[in-house]
């Protein structure tokens, strides 16, 4: 699926969620920004060539996201989520008869999301939510082809709501799994990013 379907369905499903908000009952809008220096590159994101190079992939621990929630019923909200972590690249050369050479690059991993959401427990101090999640993942990169992928995951978090005021506490982990090509020509690997945040969110 290339990233132009997947914004036009992103873009569709916005404006659906608008229309069902005009007919719920329970309308409600959470915005949630969110940080973490907790996260997770996990899966095989190694590739060599013996004794002539290795290229290893890894999380930078700097991420940050942003949330819009929209509760279409009573125990129903669908989320978009749009954000950015950090990659690091490492290549590592071997020269015949000479030193290993070194290469490190940042890149970044992106995700934009739309997550059907349950709210088990009603409240007005605490908030739970859980769902699937899928959208796209969108690796850039300087030693190997950037590319976008799709990809499925989940997220589980917690609103604490501070006083009537609309603002609110929020934690949050999200997984997310895609495929990803550690150097051109290899086939796609399975690999799966999580991350555990926590920011600020106010409730409309």
């Amino acid at each position: 699926m290339t990233g132009s379907v997947v914004r036009r369905i992103a873009v569709s499903a916005g404006l659906a969620l608008v229309a069902l908000a005009g007919a719920a009952q329970a309308q409600r809008l959470t915005l949630r920004a969110l940080y973490s220096n907790v996260t997770s590159l996990s899966g095989n994101t190694s590739a060599a060539i013996p004794d002539v190079f290795t290229l290893d992939v890894a999380e930078r621990k700097q991420w940050y996201g942003f949330d819009v929630d929209l509760r279409v019923a009573p125990g129903v909200s669908m989320d978009l989520t749009a954000s950015r972590g950090g990659i690091v690249e490492t290549l590592t050369v071997f020269p015949p008869q000479q030193s290993p050479v070194v290469l490190r690059h940042n890149g970044t991993l992106r995700h934009d999301t739309l997550s059907l959401l349950f709210h088990p427990v009603p409240g007005q101090l605490l908030d739970f939510y859980f769902g699937p999640s899928y959208g796209q993942a969108h690796y850039d990169r300087s030693l190997g082809s950037s590319e976008s992928e799709s990809t499925v995951g989940g997220k589980v978090g917690l609103d604490l709501h501070l006083g009537e005021s609309g603002w609110l506490l929020a934690a949050q982990l999200t997984v997310l799994s895609s495929g990803f090509r550690v150097v051109d020509g290899l086939p796609r690997r399975n690999i799966r990013y999580s991350v555990v945040g926590a920011g600020l969110g106010y409730r409309f």
